[in-house]
């Protein structure tokens, strides 16, 4: 389940912040001092930008100034800014395929606040639904959002859905509330459809039919052999595409393994290649005059860059291919990919792999802008 966050940001989309003059590198919260404090993380503003569903977004971050401060996003025609106490993770908490914001504000020794920010598609922004209280998130497998909060000794478990208003509860379970019955002493697994903290909107909930979730989710001691069925709500490296501010072309290659991006920088270009988290394996930093970049051609928008090392070259390609006949009429197909030569042997590469259809973009064409 959730518990802890690690990164966080402040917003500007690829098209907000202008393709032509994209955030640099340097600004990137990876490559910025941060210290975690007892309740929260301070440093100056930064930026963490990623890929999803081809579209670059960039988020500026800012610390909170005060312990238990909410988060905030903030949306404007120049960027999103989002002030945290702690850094986010970026998660499709909502399972709609588009990545989500997800923020975590400690309050006491366990519990603290989730905020969680949605991305809307239709929209092209986030909308904020009602925080959350605990101190893990996991999904259930029938779709429900599980909020896990300590209540004395006990764990309480509530559960949410998401629909275009936010999150919505729908019941709660103590398997560990005073039994009457038992005078004496004794527990039972209390289900209800409201939430016993007495919330807002605490009556807006539903108890499914469902004997093998309430069962599940009622038994307080159970087998450490049981499988579980719910999954930990992380964000995850496997799915999410972390790039440089700046990025100008992503490309998570064939096997899934590695990636290769060329990000702007303050004095030209740099080529990075390596594992999708971690020590990259390759950088080449460039100034511009250094890098062969060939045109833009029409109408299939196809070029490439190039970066030299003693006898290796390495380009990187892009292309819009017109779908073939059996596909929707008027829509293209990108292609990108990597190629390695040596001693400008382009005959016979020494690697030559392809990008991922779902994890690849680029905005080369607006370095013929300059």
């Amino acid at each position: 389940m959730m518990t802890t966050q690690r990164l966080l940001l402040g917003v500007i989309t690829a098209g907000a912040m202008g393709l032509a003059s994209p955030l640099l590198a340097q600004d990137d919260c990876t490559a910025t001092k941060l210290e975690a404090g007892p309740t929260f993380t301070t440093g100056p503003d930064c930026t963490i930008s990623w890929i999803d569903n081809a579209e670059m977004r960039s988020l500026t971050w800012q610390a909170v100034t005060d312990d238990y401060q909410p988060a905030t996003l903030v949306q404007t025609g120049k960027g999103t800014t989002l002030t945290s106490s702690q850094l986010p993770e970026l998660i499709d908490v909502d399972q709609d395929g588009w990545l989500d914001i997800v923020t975590f504000t400690s309050i006491g020794m366990v519990n603290g606040t989730f905020d969680i920010f949605l991305y809307d598609p239709a929209g092209g922004g986030y909308r904020q639904g009602r925080s959350v209280s605990g101190f893990a998130l996991s999904q259930d497998r029938d779709g429900y959002l599980v909020v896990a909060s300590k209540d004395g000794a006990a764990t309480l478990t509530r559960f949410f859905k998401a629909d275009p208003k936010g999150l919505q509860f729908q019941f709660e379970i103590n398997p560990y509330a005073t039994d009457p019955a038992k005078p004496e002493g004794g527990f039972t697994c209390d289900i209800r459809a409201t939430r016993s903290d007495g919330s807002a909107g605490a009556a807006a909930g539903v108890v499914p039919e469902n004997p093998d979730l309430l069962s599940y989710y009622c038994d307080p001691q159970p087998a450490p052999s049981r499988a579980r069925r719910d999954t930990d709500l992380t964000e995850n490296p496997a799915t999410t595409d972390r790039v440089p501010g700046g990025t100008l072309f992503y490309c998570r290659l064939e096997g899934g393994t590695r990636s290769v991006t060329i990000s702007q920088t303050a004095k030209g270009l740099r080529y990075t290649y390596g594992p999708l988290r971690g020590t990259p394996e390759l950088v080449l930093d460039r100034a511009m005059r250094e890098v062969t970049i060939l045109p833009a051609k029409r109408p299939d928008r196809s070029g490439a860059i190039s970066f030299k090392n003693a006898a290796y070259t390495y380009t990187v390609s892009y292309g819009d291919k017109m779908s073939d006949a059996g596909d929707a009429a008027g829509t293209a197909k990108v292609k990108r990919g990597l190629v390695v030569t040596k001693d400008g042997n382009a005959d016979r590469p020494i690697f030559a792999k392809a990008c991922l259809s779902d994890h690849t973009y680029d905005v080369i064409t607006t370095l013929h802008q300059r």
